[in-house]
């Protein structure tokens, strides 16, 4: 057995496209994750600062007003800092983004807003910060994660279709190890390539960040950023916890991807249909998520690899039982496909 599922994982990455697929992957991850400090700016005493200045800088203006956000320190914070410095908010410090877009007008004048109007969703009050790091991980991985669903895809729609096109299908299962484990090895070999291909791609990503921007302020609230993206998340989470439920959600959609390109392989006629296929299911239900307003259909669409991509939906909906769903689909979907999947071979056994 371990021999057909090595086999079968060299038939995978050993295809050129395959190949030229990871070399992209790799080499768009690792230019981008090299320029990503170039990105960060913050204006201070009237000059932009940017890279590890800028964050070394952002991080001491945070750690000032560290600690539970009170409505004392919002008054402090707006008469210090103001408005936010420029309309894409790429320029602020992160208080700026994270405080002045909540509780001030244009003119950087207090708007009436108190901590418990701004997060109503929270028993206690948030906690200040230095969350930028965790902030970009989350949306940069969530990202990342369109672009590798693809390559998976790619390389794992041609495992059982491949085998049609070329009429080496009935050939495999004319032997005894192939009738009763070829499914098997496909199966396992193709989660196999994703999983290692998904967790070199998250610890890469992560390590870069720990590099650039440390840990520090992992005890604070997702729902104060810079670019206040997580405010609406509806339960207390830290910094930390929002990565764990990036990763684990990240992880669980790419394997409930493959599944899903793995079931399209089997019943698919050819490698173009296949594909075909599976980007349709892959992309449409991101397309439908992005218009829909009803939280209920939100959640159902949720469930689907590709919105995972939209990291609001990845933190509003993973404190619920968003990961755990998956893995109970993924693991009905690993019963039910190898019988399913040989039933359907067996119909182009040679005889």
């Amino acid at each position: 057995m371990g021999r057909m599922i090595r086999f079968e994982l060299e038939k995978i990455v050993k295809r050129k496209v395959v190949l030229v697929c990871l070399a992209a992957v790799f080499g768009v991850l690792l230019f981008a994750l090299e320029r990503m400090p170039d990105s960060y700016t913050v204006k201070h005493e009237g000059k932009v600062i940017g890279n590890r200045e800028a964050i070394t800088y952002d991080r001491s203006v945070v750690e000032k007003y560290a600690g539970k956000l009170t409505d004392e320190k919002v008054q402090s914070i707006l008469k210090e800092y103001g408005s936010i410095e420029d309309e894409q908010n790429k320029e602020s410090n992160m208080l700026q983004g994270g405080i002045s877009y909540l509780f001030s007008d244009q003119e950087g004048n207090w708007n009436g807003c108190t901590v418990k109007d701004a997060f109503p969703q929270l028993k206690e009050a948030p906690v200040i910060g230095y969350s930028q790091g965790f902030e970009d991980f989350s949306i940069f991985y969530s990202s990342f994660f369109m672009f590798l669903g693809v390559v998976i895809m790619i390389a794992i729609a041609p495992v059982f279709a491949d085998e049609y096109t070329l009429h080496t299908d009935g050939l495999l299962l004319s032997t005894r190890n192939g009738r009763r484990k070829c499914v098997w090895a496909k199966v396992i070999a193709s989660l196999l390539f994703a999983l290692v291909l998904v967790v070199s791609v998250t610890c890469i990503i992560g390590w870069r960040y720990y590099d650039v921007f440390g840990i520090s302020g992992a005890d604070a609230s997702i729902q104060i950023t810079k670019r206040g993206m997580f405010e609406a998340v509806p339960v207390a989470m830290t910094c930390l916890e929002s990565v764990f439920y990036t990763v684990l959600t990240g992880v669980t959609a790419m394997l409930l991807h493959t599944m899903i390109v793995i079931v399209v392989s089997i019943v698919s006629k050819n490698s173009f249909h296949a594909i075909i296929t599976s980007a349709a299911i892959y992309f449409v239900p991101l397309c439908v998520s992005f218009v829909l307003e009803n939280e209920v259909a939100l959640k159902v669409f949720s469930l689907f690899p590709a919105p995972h991509t939209n990291t609001h939906l990845v933190l509003e909906f993973a404190v619920t039982l968003l990961p755990w769903l998956e893995v109970a689909i993924m693991a009905g979907m690993l019963l039910l496909i190898c019988p399913v999947g040989k039933r359907l071979f067996l119909k182009h056994e040679v005889t």
